[in-house]
């Protein structure tokens, strides 16, 4: 096999004015002739200025270049290029690499520091509106920045009761009633679910991984005692910590569901109830072992989260009076909020909406569908996009129109103000009016990887939702509220051309 020659090699033969290099299939290439030799030192100048550009290049480009097809300088024939590695290069490509990741780190840096400034900044505007709640008992700019911008983590254990204190659904305490058959005849008192409640409990502490769900009165189901444990050697043990927070906090959850249901004759138990109970719990109760340490008395916050609880359920089953008494199970409200998420999502995401209906996953009898809309995705959403979705419902402020007089006020919030759709106008647009559009804007978060699910996939991902950015999440709601408002003009606007066009036509 013929050896290539180096670029000194070529040159030498240059300058003696011919070449003569093997082709790869071991055949010979003509001599060629060089220019006069007054042409020799442009050219070598040249020839190396090529060289060292080729460098440059894949061996991989180099090998793929046709035989017949040689690079010619000035008419001349080039022999082929040699495959020159060039560490400086590399070098140069490292650095280049270091220089992009170096300035991505930059630009990461900065946007964190930034995000920094403006939650620092979002978080004195809260204290700021807190204070001057504590001073005159305006909730108006508290309730705004828990809307606008969410509240700071550690500050939802004081505004949350606040916030529910003061919220008109609260203020007006109108519950939806449920179709419930025979209740009026039934004299018996109603039966509290203390079992479903405690196993519902148990399916929450095993879907979360953590220790075994404990019994009412703090007991391991393998211990007699919640004090201590008995080792082989008769000694004792003191229990885990973590298992009295957890029993603790179960107790807390019962009792306030308990409390509630017992007040509350027309509202029957679900299992949404625990898991509303449970998000209020992340941010309102403190477990023992902590409260232990900052002096506080866990039984007061027992006390606080059965209050906002009862609260929390005037917020949630909240109904306009024109829906009020259901004579049918499908006039429940409920029924009626699913039949209108099951639209909007139509109108909204039409193609995925098609898929979930050949896949037979979006109807009345779906669970997902059921706790998403009654319960506010309690179940579903992560502890941190609950807490700023909550932030965003827990801060409506019923505004009064013209007016300032409390029959007004009270009118705009029991919904007497609705249309003949039974919709509201933007400006009394309910916090459970709202979350069906957060629902739509959750399934479009998502709407490519689920058109590649299947049916059990499809229910899998939608009964424990991926991580999302919330505010994301509640702007594009507020886009899809614009885009639904075209979409019903659009449509009355055709029904009465075609009502026009068929009274002219009789």
């Amino acid at each position: 096999m013929t050896k290539e020659p180096g670029s000194g090699e070529m040159l030498h033969h240059l300058a003696s004015g011919s070449y003569k290099n093997a082709d790869a299939r071991g055949g010979s290439i003509n001599t060629t002739k060089i220019p006069e030799p007054r042409h020799i030192e442009i050219i070598t100048h040249k020839l190396h200025t090529k060289f060292i550009s080729t460098d440059r290049e894949s061996s991989s480009i180099s090998a793929q270049a046709p035989e017949d097809s040689q690079n010619r300088f000035n008419g001349v024939a080039q022999p082929p290029k040699p495959v020159i590695l060039d560490g400086n290069i590399r070098g140069r490509e490292k650095a280049s690499k270091g220089g992009r990741a170096s300035s991505n780190g930059s630009s990461s840096s900065s946007k964190e520091r930034e995000k920094r400034e403006q939650e620092e900044a979002a978080r004195k505007n809260c204290l700021k509106a807190l204070n001057e709640f504590r001073m005159d008992g305006n909730v108006q700019e508290l309730a705004e920045h828990a809307r606008n911008h969410g509240i700071p983590k550690d500050l939802r254990r004081e505004i949350w009761p606040i916030l529910l204190n003061n919220h008109p659904s609260f203020i007006n305490k109108h519950i939806a009633r449920e179709f419930i058959d025979g209740i009026e005849n039934n004299e018996e008192p109603r039966e509290i679910p203390f079992k479903r409640i405690r196993r519902e409990l148990e399916r929450y502490h095993r879907r979360m991984k953590k220790i075994p769900t404990t019994t009412r009165n703090g007991s391991p189901p393998s211990n007699p005692s919640p004090v201590a444990s008995a080792l082989p050697n008769g000694t004792f043990e003191e229990p885990d910590a973590a298992l009295l927070d957890q029993a603790a906090l179960d107790t807390a959850v019962e009792d306030a569901i308990v409390s509630f249901l017992e007040k509350h004759d027309q509202v029957n138990y679900a299992p949404g109830m625990v898991y509303v109970c449970l998000t209020l719990a992340d941010w309102l109760f403190m477990p023992p072992s902590v409260a232990v340490v900052q002096n506080i008395d866990y039984h007061h916050d027992a006390d606080i989260l059965s209050s906002c609880f009862a609260k929390m359920m005037y917020v949630i089953l909240w109904s306009p009076t024109i829906c009020s008494t259901p004579i049918e199970p499908s006039d429940s409200v409920i029924n009626q909020r699913i039949s209108h998420f099951l639209t909007t999502f139509r109108q909204l995401l039409p193609e995925l909406a098609r898929y979930f209906d050949e896949e037979e996953v979006a109807s009345f009898g779906e669970q997902w569908v059921f706790t998403w809309i009654q319960w506010w995705c309690a179940g579903e959403l992560g502890k941190d996009e609950k807490g700023r979705l909550w932030d965003w419902y827990l801060g409506f402020e019923q505004p009064v129109h013209g007016i300032d007089s409390q029959q007004t006020r009270s009118n705009a919030i029991r919904g007497d103000c609705a249309d003949s759709r039974g919709f509201h106008p933007d400006d009394i647009y309910y916090p459970s009016d709202w979350h069906i559009l957060v629902c739509v804007a959750l399934l479009k978060s998502r709407k490519d990887a689920l058109e590649e699910l299947e049916q059990s996939e499809i229910r899998s991902v939608l009964t424990r939702l991926p991580k999302v950015d919330m505010n994301m999440i509640i702007s594009e709601a507020k886009s899809l509220r614009v885009e639904l408002r075209d979409i019903l003009e659009r449509e009355e606007e055709d029904y009465a051309t075609r009502s026009t066009g068929e009274a002219s036509n009789e």
